[in-house]
C-alpha cells in the first residue's frame, strides 16, 4: 500500500435523539441499515459507482475501527472523504484519522485527526496509532514512523543490531518495533544484517582445500600386492609371558594399491627389532619396490 489510514466510529444518533455508543451497536446498526430496502438500494448504488468504497465498508471495518489504504495519496484522500460522507448519511461520525502519509493527514481537518497528529509541522514525527493496553509504554503504543530510504533509519537499525550482539533478524525487528516503526522494516533489517561484516564472517563456510595429486604408486596396475608399501608402528601392548608382563609393539605394513595390511610383532622399538620385523615381512610377502615410512 502506498498510503494507508485508520479511523474510529465515534457514535450515531438513534431515533430518540440520544447519542449511542457505536462500539455496542455497530453491527446492529449495520444490520438495520442494510435490512432497510432503501438503504440496501443505496448500498448497491455505491457498489456500482465505487466498488472500492463498498469493499472498504463491508470488509475493512471491525467493530468501531477501520484500517484500509489506497495505491496513491490522492486515492487515499478521496476514499477518506467518501467514507466520511457515506457514514455521516447513516448516522456515524468518523474521527481519529491517522495515516503514514503526511499529505493525507494534512488534508484531514484537525478536529477529525488522531491525538498524535492533530498539529504537525515539518519536523514532526508521525506516530503509529494502535489499541494496546494502558500498561504498555507510550513509545511502544505510538512508535515513531521512520522512512525506509533515510540514512538515520539505517544508523538506528545498525545501532540496535550491535546492541543485540548481532542476533537474528526476528529479535532485531522485535526490539525495533518496541519503540520505532520502520516502513519495510523486515527488508531493512535483512539488508543491515547482510551488510554487517561480523555477521558475514560468522555465517561464512570454511573453504575446503583442494585435494593433492595422488602418487602414481596408488594407481599402479598389474602389480603384486605390497609392491608399493607404507609402514608404521603402534603400541605398546602388555602381554603375559609365564608369570610376568612384557611390552610388545606392532609394525603395520599396508599395500598402497590394494590397501591390504600385514602385521609383525616386535619386542622393542630398536633398529635391530625393526630390521628383524622387516625381514620377516619380506620373507612372507616378497621384497617391495618402494617403501614409505610415516
Amino acid at each position: 500500500m502506498h498510503s494507508a489510514f485508520s479511523m474510529e466510529k465515534q457514535g450515531y444518533v438513534d431515533g430518540t435523539g440520544s447519542l449511542r455508543n457505536a462500539s455496542l451497536d455497530l453491527w446492529g446498526h449495520f444490520l438495520t441499515v442494510f435490512s432497510n430496502p432503501r438503504e440496501n438500494e443505496n448500498a448497491m448504488r455505491h457498489e456500482q459507482v465505487n466498488h472500492e468504497l463498498a469493499h472498504t465498508i463491508v470488509n475493512d471495518f471491525y467493530v468501531d475501527d477501520c484500517l484500509t489504504g489506497a495505491d496513491s495519496e490522492e486515492n487515499c484522500m478521496d476514499l477518506r472523504r467518501e467514507l466520511s460522507e457515506v457514514n455521516e448519511a447513516g448516522g456515524f461520525h468518523l474521527c481519529k484519522f491517522n495515516s503514514n502519509s503526511r499529505a493525507v493527514i494534512e488534508s484531514i481537518p484537525e478536529e477529525l485527526r488522531a491525538e498524535g497528529v492533530k498539529s504537525l509541522n515539518e519536523k514532526s514525527i508521525i506516530p503509529a496509532g494502535n489499541v494496546l493496553a494502558n500498561k504498555v509504554p507510550a513509545e511502544q503504543k505510538t512508535p515513531a514512523i521512520l522512512p525506509s530510504d533515510h540514512h538515520v533509519t539505517e544508523l538506528l537499525i545498525q545501532a540496535e543490531h550491535e546492541r543485540c550482539v548481532h542476533q537474528g533478524s526476528e529479535i532485531l525487528l522485535n526490539n525495533l518495533r518496541g519503540r520505532l516503526w520502520n516502513i519495510d522494516g523486515r527488508q531493512m533489517v535483512l539488508q543491515t544484517i547482510r551488510k554487517c561484516l561480523r555477521c558475514r564472517l560468522s555465517r561464512a563456510s570454511p573453504v575446503i582445500p583442494e585435494m593433492g595429486q595422488l602418487p602414481h604408486y596408488i594407481l599402479a596396475a598389474y602389480q603384486r600386492p605390497f609392491t608399493f608399501t607404507g609402514l608404521d608402528a603402534f603400541g605398546p601392548f602388555t602381554v603375559t609371558v609365564g608369570r610376568r608382563h612384557e611390552k610388545r609393539w606392532v609394525i603395520i605394513f599396508t599395500c598402497l594399491v590394494t590397501r591390504a595390511i600385514h602385521l609383525e610383532v616386535v619386542h622393542a622399538l630398536s633398529t635391530d627389532e625393526f630390521m628383524m620385523g622387516l625381514s620377516q615381512f619380506i620373507d612372507t610377502r616378497g621384497r617391495p619396490d618402494v617403501v614409505f615410512c610415516v
